[in-house]
């Protein structure tokens, strides 16, 4: 503002300013207030900063829990038979969780050199998976039996060991060409 428009607005505002003296010891109890407020502040705005992670991981967790729900619903193209017996339901949603957070691995990992090895694996898979759909059919023909649930879990737990297998055969590329790297260097 220039010096023109100070003087109109303390003209316009003449005898509304207040003229007296603060009591003694104002200013240091005026400044004792700003600091108790200025620690608060630092307070409240450093808390955040310290726990910021843990906001980070009680989200990671929301993700996981609802793609655990998720994996309790479906499963690829088919969803689970809700006639199946709880501890049928229970095992297939664990497995089929651990097969899920392996194949994602897998394709964040993929390379073209590894492109081959991930490809038959999906075809394993994909036998893998019609062979327990021929499982699941049979058992829900024939009911509860300890040979079709051992069939079943046996089917997930090779599917899992698959999936284990092509992540090291992936590892072991990529050691590979990073070695072959250093010695070109």
């Amino acid at each position: 503002m220039k010096n023109e428009e100070w003087y109109s607005v303390f003209n316009k505002n003449e005898g509304q300013f207040d003229l007296e003296e603060p009591q003694t010891g104002h200013l240091e109890r005026f400044q004792a207030k700003l600091n108790s407020f200025k620690q608060e502040e630092e307070r409240i705005i450093t808390l955040p900063k310290r726990q910021h992670w843990k906001m980070f991981v009680s989200i990671a967790a929301s993700v996981v829990i609802i793609l655990g729900v998720a994996g309790f619903i479906w499963k690829g193209d088919v969803f689970f038979n809700a006639d199946m017996p709880p501890v049928v339901q229970q095992n297939q949603s664990y497995y089929a969780s651990l097969e899920q957070q392996q194949l994602e691995e897998i394709k964040s990992k993929v390379t073209p050199e590894t492109q081959k090895v991930v490809d038959d694996a999906m075809k394993q898979l994909k036998k893998l998976d019609d062979d327990y759909k021929q499982i699941e059919q049979q058992f829900q023909q024939d009911g509860s039996n300890k040979q079709l649930l051992h069939a079943m879990i046996t089917n997930f737990q090779t599917r899992i060991d698959l999936l284990q297998s092509v992540l090291q055969q992936m590892e072991e590329v990529e050691q590979l060409k990073e070695t072959s790297n250093e010695n070109i260097s």
